[in-house]
């Protein structure tokens, strides 16, 4: 009668050998996933508050100066409000705006029928009317287009607007930043924010760039455009 044979020690090391390596390997993907996952996320979370950065900010500056009434003849005499301004070096940039309305950008009642949005970044959060909209903002850029001087549309900063009743578009920038750091995020990387380079970013956050130019609809000389 043969008796059973139990592992040998050599054959219970190369057994739990094996089991070390697959729990490595198992631990390697899982981390890997989990790296993915937390940029994904990340990623996503700034597509959308980019995207709809971009989205209130193209819809209302398409109202500037509207009235309304018949716009050519009634348009207000500038779309840009007081307020508006160059952040000066690469601080961020205010934007106002204003147009006939019965309510601002919060949703306010407006009882003198002018709405002015003054779109502004206090801290990280992009502000309209001292009420927040989007978080991890870290950079508002703004440039006004206007055919003053002759020649065509050039764009310039707030300060160097000649002639405000010119203005027919605006151009501008966000800066957003994901609200954790990433483990194999930019250890360095700098950002061109229209006019402004900004640098020394080593957080390993995750940033994205935002862009759009926005025409004023009703400026006399933007009409036939828009009708073409």
């Amino acid at each position: 009668m043969q008796k059973n044979k139990g592992f040998t020690i050599i054959e219970l090391m190369i057994g739990v050998v094996l089991s070390l390596l697959l729990i490595a390997a198992a631990a390697t993907v899982y981390l890997s996933s989990k790296k993915t996952n937390a940029v994904n996320q990340n990623i996503l979370n700034i597509q959308n508050d980019g995207q709809l950065a971009l989205q209130i900010l193209k819809n209302d500056i398409r109202l500037a100066g509207w009235t309304k009434n018949n716009l050519q003849s009634q348009s207000m005499a500038t779309p840009l409000a007081a307020g508006f301004a160059d952040g000066g070096g690469t601080a961020s940039d205010t934007l106002a705006i204003q147009y006939e309305g019965d309510t601002d950008c919060n949703g306010t009642a407006v009882s003198s029928g002018i709405v002015v949005n003054t779109y502004s970044v206090v801290g990280e959060t992009l502000m309209c009317n001292n009420a927040p909209i989007i978080d991890g903002i870290e950079s508002f850029q703004v440039l006004y287009g206007y055919s003053g001087n002759g020649g065509g549309v050039k764009y310039v900063i707030a300060d160097d607007v000649a002639d405000q009743t010119a203005v027919e578009s605006i151009r501008f920038a966000l800066l957003l930043r994901s609200d954790k750091a990433v483990p194999d995020g930019p250890s360095s990387r700098d950002y061109v924010v229209l006019d402004q380079n900004l640098t020394g970013f080593t957080d390993k956050k995750i940033r994205q760039v935002y862009s759009a130019t926005a025409v004023i609809l009703n400026r006399p000389h933007n009409l036939m455009e828009v009708g073409s």
